[in-house]
């Protein structure tokens, strides 16, 4: 009778040399893509296509010795960190992560706690000094270079400049950009005047042409559930004057209110829009209150009891369309409005929540168009553009360097030589700019986010802690045997 018997080998010797070479085999093929010159790589998955992107390339390698692969896999983990935080910079991740864990294992000390120590130290005083050596006035040039850096495209540079540079005016710039495709030939930006809700239709019952447009409506905000007519029946019939657009914001629409709010729609020519609340939980609240507070009105809790005209309120347009709403409202004086993005700025502190909400708030909703001519080429330019906007912003907001490496030669002449794992740390910060020192830049000064520089320099740093943590390998073994007994 054939038996599978699974056995466990303890292995404890070259792990680490072995995981090497799966990092260093990836991060070469990764580095290909890197710079102005990057080149192209082919991938093959469900059919054949290019990629000169460092992130894409990364996560498309599968390694068939498991040792080899899981070095893959720890570059994919460091990548995607950069990616979440800053968009740009996986590429300078991979390539600047590999390095440390290269000259980090020649030193061939095994003791994680002096390495981690060590580590962080040279953490600490590398972003000191980035911090102290960053440029201190960013202005139009400036900012173009770190978007052109970002894109290496002239077109994508303009469109990006022209969506974010009124952060130049501002110290800090928060906004909400979102990317849609077009059939137009080129890229083009829409900014939105009004509140920004990342909430659509419903119903295309209540829309014309994919789009709900209401004029001068009647707002009323719910927080909670509209499941009977009795509920909204009476405030309906209440608004008698000209206008009879109404927009309603509820965390949930039973198939009897729809129904009924669609046949006023259809029937007695009233033109109504309604949309889910954003969010859940504290995050719908504070929502709610932002909508509230910037229309003048009240939120609506016990609605039979307080569901009146002087408990809804009035916008100036209203827009609705299947991704989203836009909320018009002409505030000549709102001191609760001001009070309210005061404090939103004072609590910002990276809570990306709170930034889409000043972004809001303030009118800074914007969407930059992508063309879908080239279907094939959507994703890729996308990407570029994403990356682009994210350098900006976060030029705008954290200051820029010195890019492409030259930054962390300008912080390696400054640090001092300590320990043997500091020092291996210290030499490997020149990798970036000798992998691009024969790809020319025909006089252009790259420049790149403070921020992004930070983030790759503690995220490569991250790898090189995981990587010097493994001392062990068990793998799994199965073998079929034909000659056991089972009673």
């Amino acid at each position: 009778m054939k038996v599978i018997i699974v056995k466990n080998y303890l292995i404890s010797e070259n792990v680490k040399e072995k995981i090497l070479e799966g990092i260093n085999e990836a991060s070469t093929m990764i580095s290909k893509t890197f710079g102005p010159q990057g080149k192209n790589v082919i991938i093959d998955d469900y059919g054949l296509y290019l990629s000169s992107d460092g992130y894409t390339v990364c996560n498309s390698i599968c390694l068939e010795n498991p040792l080899e692969n899981f070095g893959v896999k720890l570059l994919q983990n460091v990548a995607n960190l950069t990616k979440k935080q800053c968009g740009d910079g996986t590429t300078s991740t991979i390539i600047l992560g590999s390095e440390f864990c290269k000259n980090v294992l020649k030193t061939k000390i095994n003791d994680v706690r002096i390495v981690n120590t060590e580590t962080n130290d040279f953490e600490k005083d590398a972003l000191e000094l980035l911090d102290k050596n960053k440029i201190e006035k960013i202005d139009e040039e400036k900012l173009r270079k770190v978007i052109y850096t970002s894109c290496n495209n002239k077109e994508i540079e303009n469109i990006v400049f022209e969506t974010i540079k009124e952060g130049l005016i501002e110290k800090n710039l928060y906004e909400i950009v979102n990317y849609k495709p077009t059939l137009r030939k080129r890229l083009y930006y829409e900014k939105y005047e009004g509140m920004f809700l990342e909430r659509g239709i419903i119903s295309t019952y209540f829309s014309k042409n994919g789009k709900i447009i209401l004029e001068n409506p009647y707002v009323i905000i719910v927080n909670d559930d509209i499941k009977t007519i009795n509920e909204i029946e009476n405030i309906i019939y209440d608004i008698k004057d000209g206008h009879k657009d109404i927009f309603i914001i509820a965390n949930y629409f039973s198939k009897e209110v729809v129904d009924y709010l669609l046949f006023l729609s259809k029937s007695q020519k009233y033109n109504i829009g309604i949309v889910l609340t954003p969010e859940y939980s504290l995050n719908r609240n504070e929502i709610l209150e932002d909508i509230a507070i910037y229309l003048n009105t009240f939120i609506v809790t016990n609605k039979t009891l307080y569901l009146t005209m002087e408990t809804i309120g009035k916008a100036d347009y209203v827009e609705i369309t299947k991704d989203y709403t836009i909320i018009k409202k002409n505030n000549q004086k709102n001191e609760k409005l001001e009070k309210r993005i005061s404090y939103l700025k004072d609590n910002v502190d990276g809570n990306d929540l709170i930034k889409n909400r000043l972004a809001s708030l303030t009118k800074k909703v914007k969407t930059i168009y992508i063309p879908l001519e080239k279907e094939y080429d959507y994703e890729l330019i996308k990407e570029k553009v994403m990356n682009a906007v994210n350098s900006g912003i976060r030029a705008i907001n954290y200051g820029i360097s010195k890019g492409k490496g030259m930054a962390f030669l300008e912080i390696q002449e400054k640090l001092e030589n300590k320990s043997e794992v500091y020092n291996s740390l210290k030499d490997s910060l020149k990798i970036i700019s000798k992998t691009l020192e024969n790809k020319v830049y025909d006089e252009f000064e790259p420049l790149d986010a403070t921020a992004n520089l930070k983030d790759i320099l503690s995220n490569s740093l991250h790898l090189v802690r995981l990587f010097m943590s493994i001392d062990g390998y068990v793998k799994r073994s199965e073998k079929e045997s034909t000659n056991i007994d089972v009673f």
